[in-house]
């Protein structure tokens, strides 16, 4: 045995890891999808509940994003919402994160993980194709510290998502909000562009 034979840079173990990583982020995306989804029954109303699922189930999650921010926006049932302006900036902000990482999800589910060179201790390369570009192969080295990048920042956006509709729930057909004085007062969801991780270089 030879005890000197440096460590691989990429083991069996982090093979197993970049599963369970890829795993956390689909079903984190899912669960954001799934709060769109409640946002959605709750604007579209009790009554008939199984026919408004069937409306939802026909939406891909393009299709949800647009929907939701436009019955936020326009929606009377949300005036509370519409009397706040920077909480509508913030919550644009919030929904074009979300169709960013609608982006990156579809993305990394449609690359290929070349996987020849693990043996050799180098990590998984991440191979996508790119319809109509100068360059139509993208790579990527899909390292450990990638991956973790991407749990993260998607477990920060489903936080945030689940503020959405905990606010929302609370603004379905509310009166607007005063202040002491008999004024509007402006909430946010608490959700700054900058802070926005899926803006972060690599």
């Amino acid at each position: 045995m030879n005890t000197n034979s440096p460590t691989p840079l990429w083991t069996e173990d982090d093979t197993e890891a970049m599963f369970a990583a890829i795993g956390r982020y689909v079903f984190i995306f899912q669960y954001i999808e799934a709060k769109l989804d409640q946002i959605l029954l709750l604007a579209y109303g009790h009554e008939n509940r199984t026919k408004r699922q069937q409306k939802i189930a026909k939406m891909n999650f393009d299709d949800r994003i647009k929907e939701v921010t436009k019955i936020v926006l326009t929606s009377p049932d949300f005036d509370r919402v519409h009397a706040r302006p920077g909480w509508v900036q913030s919550f644009q902000a919030l929904m074009s994160a979300v169709d960013r990482e609608r982006i990156r999800r579809n993305e990394l589910l449609h690359s290929q993980y070349i996987m020849e060179f693990t043996e050799a201790g180098l990590p998984p390369v991440r191979s996508r194709l790119i319809k109509n570009a100068p360059q139509p192969v993208e790579l990527e080295d899909f390292t450990a510290e990638v991956q973790k990048r991407l749990v993260a920042e998607i477990g920060v956006l489903s936080v945030r998502v689940n503020f959405l509709v905990t606010q929302l729930n609370h603004d379905y057909k509310a009166p607007p909000p005063h202040d002491w004085a008999g004024g509007p007062v402006e909430w946010t969801i608490d959700w700054d562009p900058g802070d926005d991780p899926s803006d972060e270089s690599p």
